[in-house]
């Protein structure tokens, strides 16, 4: 997790939003989240993305090291 990114005001991104982004479905987000292939923050029963580490998600499963 990249705390920097959330010092420069980077916002946290909810799991609509990143299914929206890499044009999958949302329940296809909680699977990747529930297998560990992105990281969350985790606030009570809220899941939230750092933009850096959902980049660092695509650039593995782009470069073969994570299969979906």
């Amino acid at each position: 997790m990249n705390t920097l990114d959330i010092e420069r005001g980077e916002r946290l991104l909810t799991a609509d939003e990143i299914a929206k982004i890499l044009h999958i479905s949302r329940a296809k987000v909680y699977r990747l989240i529930q297998r560990g292939q992105i990281p969350v923050i985790r606030i009570h029963r809220l899941v939230r993305v750092i933009p850096a580490d959902l980049r660092d998600f695509a650039k593995r499963f782009h470069s073969g090291d994570i299969g979906a």
